[in-house]
């Protein structure tokens, strides 16, 4: 695996924030929306602080300016892009385990923590809530497939050898 794609390099962990982070603000209206609707706690802006505060710590710039994305998403879209944020961040445990492992407390992980705080039980109450909603199952799908096509963008926009002063070797 190369740096670009391993989180446990430093390289990797700030492409990785910078990818969340740029999808959470384009999704954080649409998703906070969903977080309301199924009954659970809106996060999204608190997880935008969270990577802020973990990028700012490995000396990068932040673009705060970032839009949020205006299209009108449906409801049953807005819990389609819920379904796929809210399932990515099952792994985030394992992964901070990870980047720790090699890194010790050399990296930030406020963006981990602050995710994983409400895991595993934050996914069980979003899917009981999907399973119980009327949301239609196409729109559902389109809109975790948008989610997916926005989380590609934004990785393909970061592929790049250096990152805010990180060399990928490293």
């Amino acid at each position: 695996m190369d740096a670009v794609a391993d989180i446990t390099t430093r390289h990797g962990y700030v492409r990785m924030l910078r990818i969340m982070r740029t999808v959470y603000a384009q999704l954080s209206a649409v998703l906070e929306s969903a977080a309301c609707t199924l009954g659970i706690t809106p996060r999204y802006d608190a997880l935008l602080r969270a990577i802020d505060a973990d990028l700012k710590a490995l000396g990068c710039i932040v673009d705060v300016s970032e839009s949020r994305d205006n299209e009108d998403w449906s409801t049953s879209e807005a819990l389609g892009a819920t379904y796929v944020m809210e399932g990515s961040a099952l792994g985030s445990q394992l992964l901070r385990k990870r980047l720790l492992e090699r890194h010790t407390e050399t990296l930030p992980h406020t963006y981990f923590d602050t995710i994983i705080a409400a895991q595993p039980t934050r996914w069980r109450q979003v899917v009981a809530a999907l399973n119980h909603s009327e949301a239609r199952r196409d729109d559902m799908l389109a809109g975790a497939l948008a989610t997916f096509a926005a989380l590609d963008a934004a990785a393909c926009s970061y592929r790049t050898t250096e990152l805010c002063g990180v060399d990928s070797n490293a």
